[in-house]
């Protein structure tokens, strides 16, 4: 986002920056996009490649995607290699997202699946260890400058032998750092993954049954005698409707997958992924909104915190950074004591802690909202007001997105485990998409918005607490059916 608006530049200096609203609708894009193809991601694991083929396979997209980030400014047109770079990672994510959750799930079964819940918790603890360093150093090694008394000054002296001398105020960094130590880090990842390939249980996918029948016998007669025509194009396609057409295995897969009991779990689970997708429509504005709203409070740390006291957050590590912070902080409270003490006086099911969570979050934007009225009257409020809000709203998270990632994973049929969990992350994209049609909507001729303010906030605030509400009865006639490995 900062980046997009403050930063972006061709490589011969020259200023591609996008309007604030504009950038705010073409992350929730990528977001939504990098949502949305883990959906293609879940089928081709369930019924051709594997998890783990799929896994390591498509995280070459993203470390490629990263490449073209950090090739940025550099060579060629920037703009169009940011929407490569995107393209790649939101492909690389359509591997990785819905089938890391699912190939963590499919190391346990039926004798310890109790088990799920903590690992669960701890898989998207982990998740957030990455994305509060991530929080940390990107924001840093894009904006960090050389300005008297902040923190890059204090570390240009260690760090000038690699990047060179910079002037005063000149970022120290920049975006080919920024953007490459991730994708370095990516592919690091994935050579371990690779390491560990004998470790893991394997489920293996659906079309071997496709490719053992396709490749055998008359399949593999027909097969070649189709190759020895494809030379011939324009004879083949005038003799197109004489020849013997085999269907795929993969017919039989959709088949069985979208039909009887597996196509009605599908259908519950939207009725409750339904509301889910206004959950991430707000969640995932504290990287665009609520950044913006940061540029205009008062950034500057305590004192006594110890050698980072006295300096200025940069605007895009606000909730970047304490986000992922309160996640890790707020797992092991909610797993080890909230849960439990109100276990004492109900029962607390899943579906009860998404609807609780829809409630959090309309607190969450309740309170910056507010906060947006205060800046419209010219103030500078303090920036603890916005992570006071960033704390609900990881209270919600935790209530919300942790929660389903087990839900969808024990309420999906055997078979089609990856498929589900990458329609749990189509409510990731649902809600951008959402998010960005809206940001795309408001946005007037001259870049100024229709809801200028605390009035977008509120928009927001209005619109959860609605869902919230309908939640209520919805998941009063959701009926819970699990769906676990037997061996």
């Amino acid at each position: 986002m900062a980046y997009m608006t403050i930063y972006l530049v061709q490589p011969n200096g020259e200023s591609a920056i996008f309007k604030e609203k504009e950038a705010e609708a073409w992350v929730h894009l990528f977001v939504g996009s990098a949502y949305f193809f883990p959906l293609i991601g879940g089928i081709l694991a369930d019924a051709f490649w594997g998890k783990y083929r799929t896994i390591l396979s498509l995280s070459l997209f993203y470390c490629l995607g990263h490449g073209c980030l950090a090739m940025m400014g550099i060579l060629g047109d920037t703009r169009t290699l940011l929407f490569a770079g995107l393209v790649l990672i939101a492909v690389g994510a359509g591997g990785i997202k819905p089938c890391v959750s699912a190939h963590v799930g499919d190391q346990f079964n039926i004798r310890n699946n109790h088990l799920l819940t903590q690992v669960f918790g701890w898989f998207y603890f982990s998740i957030n260890i990455g994305a509060f360093l991530s929080g940390l150093l990107t924001p840093f090694l894009l904006e960090a400058t050389r300005e008297a008394g902040s923190l890059g000054e204090r570390i240009y002296p260690i760090v000038e032998p690699w990047v060179g001398e910079k002037l005063v105020n000149e970022p120290i960094f920049g975006p080919h750092y920024a953007f490459g130590l991730p994708g370095i880090l990516m592919a690091i990842a994935t050579f371990i993954f690779w390491l560990g390939r004998k470790q893991f249980a394997h489920i293996p996918p659906r079309g071997k049954i496709y490719f053992k029948e396709t490749f055998s016998g008359e399949n593999l007669r027909a097969i070649l005698r189709l190759c020895s025509i494809f030379a011939f194009v324009v004879i083949f396609w005038l003799g197109r409707k004489q020849f013997a057409h085999i269907p795929p295995r993969g017919k039989i897969y959709f088949k069985e997958t979208f039909s009887g009991e597996n196509l009605r779990a599908i259908l519950r689970l939207c009725s409750i992924f339904a509301f889910v997708v206004i959950f991430w429509a707000l969640f995932d504005q504290i990287g665009t909104l609520w950044q913006i709203q940061a540029r205009s409070l008062d950034r500057v740390l305590p004192d006594w915190i110890p050698l980072i006291g006295g300096s200025e957050m940069l605007a895009a590590q606000v909730s970047a950074i304490w986000n992922p912070l309160f996640i890790l902080l707020l797992i092991p409270v909610f797993s080890y004591i909230i849960y439990p003490f109100f276990s004492q006086f109900f029962e607390v099911t899943p579906l009860r802690k998404i609807g609780f969570g829809l409630w959090v979050m309309g607190f969450a934007f309740t309170l910056v909202a507010l906060l947006q009225e205060r800046i419209d009257l010219g103030e500078s409020p303090n920036m603890g007001w916005q992570i006071l809000a960033c704390l609900l709203l990881t209270g919600s998270e935790v209530l919300v997105s942790i929660t389903c990632l087990e839900f969808a994973y024990t309420q999906a049929p055997k078979e089609m485990k990856s498929f589900v969990m990458a329609i749990f992350l189509l409510t990731v994209s649902l809600g951008n998409y959402f998010t960005s049609a809206v940001k795309f909507f408001i946005i007037n001729e001259d870049g100024s918005s229709k809801l200028p303010g605390s009035s977008e906030f509120w928009f927001w605030t209005v619109l959860v607490f609605i869902a919230a509400l309908i939640f209520i009865r919805v998941s009063k006639n959701y009926v819970v059916k699990e769906y676990l490995q037997e061996t």
